[in-house]
């Protein structure tokens, strides 16, 4: 999927849902640092990760829709692979939470679209992603929100895992997040890999 047709799906959410209630939107600026191993051909790597992104999430009574995009580097044996994403996403929660206050309970299921851009040096390719996951969040009360989530890609269904849990603090009409997100992949015995993530957000409910 084009960037540009990303974006204009973004800017589509955006238009339609501007006059939802307040509480209907929520957007996030994240920021991830983090590190993990790769074995390449039966080679072991360590490697570095970080980057930045942006997503929006807007809800319509059961059905959820999202759209984001970001920018990573992974630093495997001292060479930089730089990387651009986009994203859609859609799906069905049950029950809705509300950050600023911190109370509320929400199961949900969905489709991720990620079209993937990455670079080394002078060669460029690209990939669209597709992913399958679930997400509870539970509101703690005072402000306080704790959020997890498990998702699996498509194509390597069941073998390349992601597992995510975060806590969510209001402070006003701003909201920070710390959470963590674990990666774990298997392409067969001479090519697997594992990432920690340390995910630190800002963002808004409105």
């Amino acid at each position: 999927m084009s960037k540009l047709l990303t974006y204009s799906i973004c800017l589509f959410f955006f238009s339609t849902y501007s006059y939802a209630k307040p509480g209907n939107t929520v957007i996030w600026l994240n920021g991830t640092t983090g590190s993990g191993d790769v074995k390449l051909d039966n080679t072991n790597y360590s490697v570095d990760l970080g980057g930045t992104s942006i997503q929006a999430t807007f809800y319509s009574d059961n059905i959820y829709f999202k759209a984001g995009a970001g920018a990573a580097d992974l630093t495997l044996a001292g060479v930089t692979i730089t990387s651009d994403s986009t994203m859609v996403g859609f799906g069905v929660n049950d029950g809705r939470v509300d950050y600023i206050t911190g109370t509320g309970e929400s199961n949900s299921i969905g489709l991720t679209i990620t079209d993937l851009e990455v670079t080394l040096g002078a060669y460029t390719s690209s990939e669209t992603v597709t992913s399958i996951g679930y997400g509870g969040k539970f509101g703690l009360g005072d402000g306080v929100t704790f959020s997890f989530g498990v998702s699996t890609d498509f194509e390597d269904f069941l073998t390349d895992n992601s597992y995510g849990a975060s806590f969510i603090k209001s402070f006003g009409s701003a909201l920070v997040s710390v959470g963590i997100d674990y990666n774990t992949y298997i392409t067969d015995a001479r090519n697997s890999g594992n990432s920690t993530v340390l995910i630190l957000s800002i963002g808004t409910q409105f």
